[in-house]
């Protein structure tokens, strides 16, 4: 495989049952289809190539702004633990973070569940700016 949005070697479908863990989504399932990159040894399962660069999650209680993949978390050395499921991240796998530059991190694969993601794609579509919008009418005395 030559061309893909995740990695810029080419990839070699490996096709044997393995343990091997995924650089994207951090599983190690040989139920999965696996590419590997000879070049820097980064090894991928088939469906998490596609998964979506920008996101925004649907879930109201969840973060507010986008979030993008990233290879490489931007983890200072204390742990930090996923907006979703509150586990520890690995920063040695990719994850999704805030656009925005907040201090909101999600492991691949709890951004990409189905009742968190809306399935679409945002990469190049501009974002929607919301008004802020009060509750409640500020009465004064």
């Amino acid at each position: 495989m030559s061309t893909s949005k995740r990695h810029e070697h080419t990839l070699i479908y490996f096709p044997r049952k393995n343990s091997l863990v995924c650089d994207i989504c951090e599983l190690g399932d040989d139920k999965w289809f696996m590419y590997i990159c000879c070049q820097c040894d980064f090894i991928v399962h088939k469906m998490c190539l596609y998964i979506p660069t920008t996101i925004r999650l649907s879930h109201d209680s969840h973060h507010e702004h986008r979030l993008s993949f990233t290879q490489s978390l931007p983890i200072p050395n204390n742990d930090w633990a996923c907006g979703v499921c509150r586990r520890i991240i690995d920063k040695n796998y990719g994850g999704y973070s805030c656009v925005k530059g907040c201090n909101y991190i999600v492991q691949p694969k709890c951004a990409t569940r189905t009742d968190l993601l809306d399935g679409e794609e945002l990469e190049g579509e501009p974002e929607i700016e919301y008004e802020d919008l009060k509750t409640f009418e500020e009465i004064s005395d």
